[in-house]
């Protein structure tokens, strides 16, 4: 049985989640400063999380959602046992 455990999170979950958000972003032709403004982040604390060392918080993700205008499966990447994504 595989259990989740915040090492999981933020070694595997955290950059699938930036990787979804760089997309989106660059597919709404936004850019990180104008994004990290969006959201109400601090430019240093936005470069943490668009570069996935960092987790984005829900609020973030529903307002990139709002801005970008994908849904909210785009920013939920779920990992198989091997490391990929299905």
């Amino acid at each position: 049985m595989v259990t989740y455990s915040q090492t999981m999170h933020t070694t595997t979950i955290t950059p699938l989640v930036a990787e979804q958000v760089r997309r989106a972003i660059d597919e709404a032709g936004l850019t990180k400063a104008g994004t990290a403004r969006i959201t109400g982040t601090p430019r240093t604390t936005f470069k943490r999380q668009y570069d996935g060392h960092q987790p984005f918080t829900f609020d973030q993700i529903l307002k990139i959602m709002d801005e970008t205008g994908k849904p909210i499966e785009y920013f939920c990447p779920i990992p198989d046992l091997t490391g990929g994504t299905t």
